[in-house]
């Protein structure tokens, strides 16, 4: 494929296999591990309203995406899990120590199969088709994006054998979040015998997501999300004085806490 599908799809803030990882194998399962009932196009669907939720909720506190960007890095390589029958994993030794993701890099599962005991294709749930290549060299994407360096092979792999790499572009705490999100939106509109959307499943990863996202927010000082737009009053929360004429006389300099000894206040309270 020549198209370039990061032209083309919507950027995310996780993967659809960290969705599954989130759900902890409570999402609707076939035989094969590495399928859900709920595919990766209605996962990665869902990953996008996750994605709109964290937007509106950031919206409060940044002026772009930029601000929730970061350079790019990659999770420890996967392999298949067995299915049911016991079979489905890989069959050789061959161990991928890690990829080294470029700065254009998004976040996307990238999948490398192996076609002998050496030589493998790779592939980008963004990128597409990238090339083909083998243990005994480096490896580029076409599109430059992840180079996997020879020495960070080890073992023989065998035909077949698959390694999974999933590729951030974003702050950990907005892939967890996103992940979170979509697994409570998956997970609502399942029904487990209560009503659609009362899943008490779904209802606890939405509202623990959202609770992570208000702290989040609440919790920046023009730091990780690196924005000083909201001016943050936390700093004033001390007790302060007013006057028997409705003045605030607090001292903020000058007294600070010996307001509480010195018996000359009216009345305190706190902002």
């Amino acid at each position: 494929m020549s198209t370039n599908l990061k032209t083309l799809k919507s950027e995310l803030f996780c993967s659809p296999l960290d969705v599954r990882l989130m759900s902890a194998n409570s999402i609707l399962s076939e035989t094969h591990s590495d399928y859900i009932h709920y595919d990766d196009p209605r996962t990665e669907m869902t990953i996008l309203r996750a994605g709109g939720i964290i937007r509106m909720k950031l919206a409060v506190i940044t002026t772009g995406t930029s601000i929730i960007e970061t350079t790019p890095y990659a999770a420890p390589p996967l392999i298949p899990k067995a299915d049911e029958e016991g079979s489905g994993e890989n069959s050789g030794s061959g161990i991928l120590a890690g990829i080294q993701p470029a700065s254009t890099a998004y976040t996307e599962l990238w999948t490398v199969t192996f076609s002998s005991a050496s030589a493998f294709s790779v592939s980008g749930s963004f990128s597409g088709s990238q090339g083909t290549g083998s243990t005994a060299s480096a490896f580029t994407s076409t599109n430059s994006d992840i180079v996997i360096p020879s020495d960070c092979w080890s073992g023989t792999p065998a035909t077949g054998d698959i390694f999974y790499v999933i590729v951030y572009k974003h702050l950990q705490e907005i892939v967890v979040i996103a992940s979170m999100l979509a697994v409570g939106l998956i997970y609502k509109g399942l029904s487990t015998g209560a009503a659609v959307g009362d899943n008490p499943e779904g209802i606890n990863f939405y509202k623990d997501a959202l609770s992570l996202l208000d702290q989040l927010i609440s919790g920046n000082k023009g730091g990780i999300l690196g924005s000083t737009l909201v001016p943050d009053g936390r700093d004033l929360m001390v007790p302060y004085e007013i006057s028997a004429q409705g003045y605030d006389i607090t001292g903020y300099r000058t007294d600070e806490f010996d307001r509480y000894v010195s018996g000359t206040y009216w009345w305190s309270c706190y902002v």
